[in-house]
């Protein structure tokens, strides 16, 4: 499913954030997913109003508001999310509950773009401002996952290392996997020059739905290239939902570095219930 019903967009007075019904439906209520706006928050200047980054120069007391804002609205504790400490490569890491905590006085996940759980009440977030978020959902086994994949994970097929080691730790079967590519930089608005479009190139050169060129330079479409991963790995395409939301594009909902450079951070949340 392409479009705005993959990911709907809900809203508790100002406070605005989106959902994947899909995964509500088929986790019959069992699972959460949740993708910030920008809007809801007491943040201020270009971080404004609902920046969930914490190594940005927002001051930290709104950073730290903004998360009460969250788990006041949604029901969740701050304690019990596991962090992601993400470097843009393709790491995967199971977690438990002993990796929980709020960063600034708990643990964190270092060097990992991607995590995976079988653990109810563990609410995973990544954070993105342009890039892709993937949301992965085991139904049989009942297992979730969550990925960021900017412009190098996905070259370097994060998304596919998720699915092996969702197969390797759960038994995961791919045909019968649930994959969301949440809101992210579109085609429309991510140009690129020949050093990031050749490493593409090698990956996906067999396609040619990613990209199309414009003089020098080359619109290049993450989210096309993360689907294509997954139709590969034997992932069902009617499984596999796409936001068409482009984050620079809708800078009512959207932080954007690509578009505003100084920006917030949206976090991108999945948790078993």
């Amino acid at each position: 499913m392409v479009g705005s019903d993959a990911f709907k967009l809900n809203s508790i007075g100002n406070f605005e954030y989106f959902s994947i019904p899909a995964f509500d439906s088929a986790g019959k209520g069992n699972i959460f997913t949740f993708f910030s706006s920008r809007n809801g928050g007491v943040s201020r200047g270009p971080y404004s109003s609902f920046n969930l980054g914490t190594k940005k120069q927002d001051d930290i007391n709104n950073v730290e508001k903004n998360y009460e804002i969250l788990c006041s609205r949604m029901n969740l504790e701050i304690d019990s999310f596991v962090f992601s400490d993400q470097i843009h490569r393709d790491n995967v890491k199971r977690v438990g509950s002993q990796d929980a905590g709020f960063p600034l006085h708990g643990p964190k996940v270092f060097n990992t773009d991607a995590l995976i759980t079988d653990v109810r009440d563990l609410p995973l977030i990544t954070f993105h401002a342009d890039c892709v978020p993937l949301y992965f959902f085991d139904p049989e086994n009942v297992v979730i996952g969550l990925a960021h994949a900017g412009w190098r994970g996905t070259v370097m097929r994060i998304g596919q290392k998720m699915i092996r080691e969702m197969v390797k730790e759960f038994g995961t079967r791919p045909g019968k996997l649930l994959v969301a590519i949440g809101p992210s930089i579109g085609r429309c608005c991510y140009e690129v020059g020949q050093d990031v479009f050749e490493p593409f190139l090698n990956e996906f050169g067999q396609y040619n739905s990613w990209y199309k060129k414009k003089k020098n330079k080359y619109m290049l479409d993450l989210q096309e290239c993360n689907r294509l991963q997954l139709l590969e790995m034997g992932v069902d395409s009617n499984n596999i939902y796409i936001s068409n939301l482009c984050t620079s594009c809708d800078k009512k909902h959207f932080y954007s570095y690509r578009r505003d450079g100084k920006t917030g951070i949206h976090g991108a949340v999945i948790m078993i219930r």
